[in-house]
């Protein structure tokens, strides 16, 4: 409890008496620890918190009220606006872009140019690959794989270890349960639902409010209409 008093004075102290560049903007009232490195200019706003260890490209902005874990890394150029809540031991790439509220849990990787919508909520261990796009409130659940290009709608939800593969598009409201594999160039319309442990080949199209049932497997180029079921035994043509 001393020790935590003591370190809590001495950051405060740092805090308010930090030499100050004057091409940044960094708020008054930011909590930035000392451990903290900044490279070049950067914004950072009012009542963030910058936890140990934590580096800032930059030319990267920094919202008011967000949250950065302690040990993350954020590169150059990067947008994080406020409210936004980002774990431990994460890595934003250049370029990224965070909109407002999202959280994002540990050891998670945005790589360069990619995104998070308003209120999306992203797990332990996924990896966003570059230039894709979660959507607003999109879940992505633990060590899930997005890769790039890949844009992914609003209300989606990606389970647990699923693989989303190069410029895959999903649609809104759709639902891809765990441990399923999507393949490259897929496209998924809007409020498709995807069982666990489906294998979906490259430049499938699946129309909207289609069914996907556990363990189906679908070729490679096929076309599923509007409104399908697939199952296991059907095979997806």
């Amino acid at each position: 409890m001393i020790a935590h008093k003591i370190r809590h004075t001495l950051l405060t102290n740092w805090i308010r008496n930090r030499p100050r560049d004057p091409s940044n903007r960094v708020a008054a009232t930011a909590q930035i620890d000392a451990d903290t490195t900044i490279h070049g200019t950067v914004k950072i706003g009012r009542l963030a918190v910058l936890e140990k260890q934590v580096t800032v490209g930059k030319d990267t902005s920094i919202g008011a009220m967000s949250r950065i874990g302690q040990g993350t890394s954020i590169g150059e150029n990067v947008s994080i606006m406020g409210g936004v809540k980002i774990g431990p031991d994460c890595s934003l790439m250049n370029s990224a872009k965070i909109w407002r509220q999202v959280t994002i849990g540990k050891s998670t990787t945005f790589m360069e140019g990619s995104r998070a919508g308003f209120l999306a909520a992203v797990s332990d261990n996924v990896t966003v690959h570059e230039h894709s796009w979660i959507g607003s409130y999109s879940n992505v659940k633990k060590n899930a794989i997005v890769n790039d290009h890949a844009v992914v709608g609003s209300d989606v939800i990606i389970g647990v270890n699923a693989q989303i593969g190069s410029r895959v598009r999903i649609g809104k409201g759709t639902i891809i349960e765990r441990d399923t594999t999507i393949g490259d160039g897929t496209v998924i319309l809007d409020n498709v639902r995807i069982g666990q442990h489906v294998v979906i080949g490259d430049n499938v199209h699946i129309g909207r409010r289609a069914l996907i049932t556990v363990r189906s497997n679908i070729r490679s180029g096929t076309i599923v209409p509007d409104k399908s079921i697939i199952t296991e035994r059907s095979n997806g043509g």
